[in-house]
């Protein structure tokens, strides 16, 4: 079971205190099945969670590109939520899980990496265009770190979520200096 101080423990161990997922786990590169708790446990503290620690951390990895396309840079406990999230919508389905593990651990920054979830609002945009190009290579999104610019690589294909989000996973490699 994930999040156990005590492995002897039985019950869930976010209840007595919420913490963020990554400071109990092995591995902050990698997802696990042990890492996720079983769906009646998670919605216990679901609300909490949400409010406490998933979203104001959405909210400072925001960057705001402009009126209806944003980028949230990813990291080890973001995508242990939308996963986590996941798992409670498909009803706990194991196998489901075990598939999206490989799946979503693409999404996480390794070594000197910066991956972000790119959105656009389809109520503001009638067309994805920009987004689907930087979906298929055609286009790039550009940061710059000590007066370098680096590109971004896609890590997904073009994806519409169940709110009617367009999205694309994103990577930028930055040289050493430039992740310090």
């Amino acid at each position: 079971m994930a999040f156990m101080k005590n492995p002897k423990e039985s019950h869930n161990p976010l209840k007595k205190e919420l913490q963020h997922p990554s400071k109990f786990v092995e591995n902050k590169r990698r997802l696990q099945r042990r890492d996720f708790i079983l769906v009646h446990q998670y919605e216990e503290q679901r609300e909490q969670f949400i409010n406490e620690i998933a979203m104001p951390m959405q909210e400072k990895r925001l960057l705001t590109v402009s009126p209806d396309l944003g980028i949230v840079f990813t990291n080890y406990d973001l995508i242990w939520f939308k996963l986590q999230e996941l798992y409670r919508f498909e009803g706990g389905n194991e196998s489901l899980l075990s598939e999206e593990i490989e799946d979503f651990g693409r999404y996480l920054p390794r070594g000197h990496e910066l991956v972000g979830c790119c959105f656009q609002d389809p109520g503001a945009a009638k067309e994805p265009t920009e987004l689907q190009a930087v979906a298929d290579g055609l286009h790039t999104l550009l940061l710059t770190f000590q007066g370098q610019e680096v590109a971004c690589e896609p890590v997904t294909g073009f994806l519409h979520d169940d709110h009617g989000m367009f999205q694309v996973y994103v990577r930028w490699t930055l040289t050493e200096e430039q992740s310090e």
